[in-house]
């Protein structure tokens, strides 16, 4: 007996691929529906979130919370025409400025602060070899990338050779922040084709596979195949 949600889910899996030939009405059709599901479900945590936070609260007498509500409908006139089109910039300007204020005392404290008290802290004595390495390449990877954005005066002399090996250390650094975004990619991909492999969707493969010979036979006749001659 076939698993039902098995079989949607890998057919919907499937359609999406489709696009890897070229788009199409059956990659549109999914694409839609994702967008739509995800808006919907962003609506529904939204009137929750307002359930809990704004309505909760003023059935037992605290209104306060409404203030938001009222900044947050002035977003309806950036669709209005005249003198009062200009208000949707004050819930804007809240959403900016407060994310922002948020984000940059997060990043000031992680990114700036508590990774100089680290690198401060760092010993070259009294630990193992290994260890004593890995500190080492710390400090001088830290020291060199700082001046490789020192552009008060130009890069010569040793300076030149401390900003080389900042730009070694940040390339391998971009490098290895870019392989694990491929690899974080890939493992979603064998997770989907593996999802179909091992299932009841390994039955809709050759399906697949002869609605997408027919489909390149139609383009063929038609001329649209430009790599095929």
């Amino acid at each position: 007996m076939f698993d039902l949600e098995v079989l949607v889910a890998s057919a919907l899996i499937m359609m999406v691929f489709s696009f890897l030939y070229r788009d199409n009405i059956i990659f549109r059709v999914v694409e839609g529906g994702f967008v739509g599901a995800s808006v919907a479900r962003i609506v529904v945590v939204n009137m929750d979130t307002l359930r809990r936070t704004v309505l909760a609260p003023a059935l037992k007498g605290n209104y306060f919370w409404f203030i938001s509500v009222v900044i947050g409908l002035l977003y309806v006139t950036m669709f209005l025409k005249g003198s009062t089109r200009w208000m949707y910039r004050i819930p804007i300007s809240f959403v900016l400025g407060s994310g922002l204020g948020l984000a940059l005392a997060g990043l000031m404290k992680v990114s700036l602060s508590d990774q100089i008290i680290a690198t401060a802290s760092i010993s070259l004595t009294g630990v193992p070899i290994a260890d004593m390495l890995s500190n080492l390449i710390v400090i001088i990877a830290t020291a060199s990338m700082t001046f490789v954005f020192f552009f008060t005066r130009p890069s010569e002399g040793v300076l030149k050779y401390v900003m080389l090996i900042g730009r070694v250390f940040l390339m391998t650094y971009l490098g290895f922040q870019f392989a694990g975004t491929i690899m974080m990619r890939e493992s979603v991909l064998i997770k989907e084709l593996t999802y179909i492999l091992t299932g009841d969707g390994i039955w809709l493969i050759p399906v697949a596979f002869a609605l997408l010979g027919i489909a390149v036979y139609n383009d063929y006749k038609k001329g649209e195949l430009q790599w095929m001659g």
